[in-house]
């Protein structure tokens, strides 16, 4: 019997973000893709 169990919950999430700049000349648009871990231990 474990004096403090512990369950992990691990999730991926995916991101797309797109931004205009339209305060200089030309329109600087600019995109960022990409990956978060969010890891959780919890205790039972």
């Amino acid at each position: 019997m474990d004096l403090f169990p512990l369950r992990q919950h691990v999730q991926f999430n995916t991101y797309y973000e797109h931004e205009n700049n339209t305060g200089k000349h030309p329109n600087q648009p600019k995109t960022a893709v990409g990956m978060a871990l969010l890891s959780l231990f919890l205790a039972v």
